[in-house]
């Protein structure tokens, strides 16, 4: 999404160099047609991760959700041995 946001305004962005070099694809495209992929592009990216949400919970990523819970609701251990 924001390389048609840096071909719309033809600018760079010093932080992100690679996305900097792809925005000059599109710089010689019209505003309408920038604003289209904008749009685009950030419709594809939810639809993406609307399309992971079934399939998260039986995989490994799981782990990343309750791993803080399992590590905050641990009981604490008396001796060291056990």
């Amino acid at each position: 999404m924001k390389h048609f946001s840096l071909a719309l305004g033809k600018q760079n962005d010093l932080w992100q160099p690679t996305i900097s070099v792809v925005s000059k694809l599109f710089v010689g495209m019209s505003p309408t047609a920038l604003t289209v992929g904008i749009h685009l592009a950030f419709w594809l990216s939810i639809g993406a991760v609307i399309a992971f949400l079934p399939y998260f919970p039986y995989s490994k990523h799981i782990h990343l959700f309750f791993a803080p819970i399992n590590f905050a609701l641990k009981p604490e251990r008396k001796s060291i041995g056990n």
